[in-house]
């Protein structure tokens, strides 16, 4: 006796005529047209959903589509929301604006930092320090300059440290276990719990950022005379390699810097030195094998470090920046006009802002991006 009164109920629902969505088939049983469902289960109502346009049930019975838009059967997200669950039944579950663990799109993890606005939100990774500059990363340690001389933390957790008491330090660079820097007079290196070597000497650092990086066997430096020299890490005399310096980098393979009007490339093992672009270099910086520097009108030209194509613009700044790190998400770049640091995506050509606060220097490891303020060390989730 259910069964034909449920018949019947949905045949009287199901009037012919009366609602878009309702279909009388062969034998007087009433379904429900494409794109239409009895999702509540009563059959006065019959086919009451609209498969294309309910929240409720966006596509089918149950899924829900919270926090967007339901259009075709298919849920699209409002644009501070996203399904990073990827339940169907929860729809838009979550905030990209505060959730730490998805902050600005899916499983962007603010690493321990709060989200605010779909932005993870610096954290001070220090007290208080004093003119900090000169930041490097290395050995599972952020290293810069005091007035007082080398600091360190180590990344993993705990109190800096003063590593080398030598006034006047400038200039900082982790390779092989130890801290290379510059002070008036000489190159010098230290390990932590070990007292500072001296590896050459120099008359002291140049204007330019890095003024000094040791890859290779070698350390090179930009002295106070824009003079590069180097000099073999375990010790001895330095060598001149070139004048009139104003940009230095070096990666595994090779160093490079520009001179006047040229960028110059050259190995580690003492063979002469080729240029590889004829035009003004205000800074360099490397990765992977690809060489970076920032020309004029700031554009941002990008070469293999072999021999190969023309070098190509990947990118053109808004305006000056003041530092660059390269990974292989984007190009980072420190924008002191706007008191920004900003990505330039390598995926899309897009740009974002990843803080609004002043910097000095920055580094990057696998998870963050850190800088020097004025009075600390800071670090935001990349």
């Amino acid at each position: 006796m259910r069964t034909i009164a449920v018949a019947v109920a949905l045949a009287m629902a199901c009037n012919p005529g009366s609602d878009a969505g309702y279909e009388r088939c062969p034998g007087g049983e009433c379904v429900c047209a494409a794109g239409f469902a009895n999702c509540d289960g009563i059959v006065d109502n019959a086919c009451e959903s609209d498969l294309g346009t309910s929240n409720e049930h966006c596509g089918a019975c149950g899924q829900s589509c919270a926090n967007g838009r339901c259009d075709a059967g298919v849920c699209s997200c409002e644009p501070s929301f996203g399904d990073c669950d990827l339940d169907l039944g929860n729809g838009c579950e979550t905030s990209l604006a505060q959730d730490a663990r998805h902050c600005g799109s899916c499983d962007h993890d603010c690493q321990g930092g709060a989200c605010g606005g779909g932005v993870c939100q610096p954290v001070a990774v220090t007290p208080t320090l004093s003119d900090p500059r000169d930041l490097s990363l290395g050995g599972g340690y952020a290293i810069w300059i005091q007035a007082d001389g080398v600091h360190a933390l180590a990344l993993a957790g705990g109190a800096p440290q003063l590593l080398a008491m030598d006034a006047g330090a400038a200039c900082t660079s982790y390779h092989q276990g130890r801290i290379y820097y510059l002070v008036p007079g000489a190159v010098r290196s230290v390990a932590p719990g070990e007292q500072p070597i001296t590896v050459a000497t120099a008359s002291g650092a140049g204007a330019a950022r890095p003024c000094l990086v040791a890859r290779g066997d070698h350390v090179y430096w930009i002295d106070i005379n824009a003079e590069l020299r180097e000099a073999p890490v375990s010790g001895g005399g330095s060598s001149l390699v070139a004048q009139q310096v104003h940009a230095l980098a070096a990666d595994e393979q090779h160093y490079y810097w520009g001179q006047l009007d040229t960028v110059f490339q050259a190995l580690h093992d003492g063979s002469p030195a080729a240029p590889i672009a004829f035009e003004a270099a205000a800074q360099l910086a490397t990765h992977f094998g690809d060489i970076y520097w920032l020309a004029s009108a700031g554009a941002i030209r990008k070469r293999t470090a072999d021999p190969g194509p023309t070098d190509t613009v990947v990118e053109t700044l808004s305006s000056m920046p003041s530092a660059l790190a390269i990974d292989g998400s984007g190009i980072y770049a420190v924008l002191p006009n706007e008191g920004t640091i900003v990505r330039y995506r390598h995926q899309d050509g897009g740009m974002e802002v990843l803080a609004s606060s002043p910097a000095r220097s920055i580094a990057l490891d696998d998870q963050y991006l850190y800088w020097i303020s004025d009075t600390a060390l800071l670090r935001v989730a990349k």
